[in-house]
């Protein structure tokens, strides 16, 4: 599977679907499968929501925003 920074936000089958990057015929069976699953699409909801909830919380995102600056020397 593709490397980038959405591997750390997207867990394969549990909020997303992880694909090769350029797999045309990976990704169409990944949208097929979501369609058809209705369950598994209220999980992918569920569980994103959730992710995000954790991750993006104002706390975390002050001291992102605060570690950058001080590191660009900004502040």
């Amino acid at each position: 599977m593709g490397s980038s920074k959405a591997n750390t936000s997207i867990e394969h089958k549990q909020n997303g679907f992880l694909i090769r990057p350029f797999d045309i015929n990976e990704m169409a069976k990944a949208i097929r499968e979501l369609i058809i699953d209705e369950r598994m699409y209220e999980r992918f909801a569920l569980n994103g929501r959730k992710k995000v909830d954790k991750i993006f919380t104002k706390e975390k995102m002050l001291e992102n925003v605060t570690a950058y600056l001080l590191k660009s020397q900004v502040l």
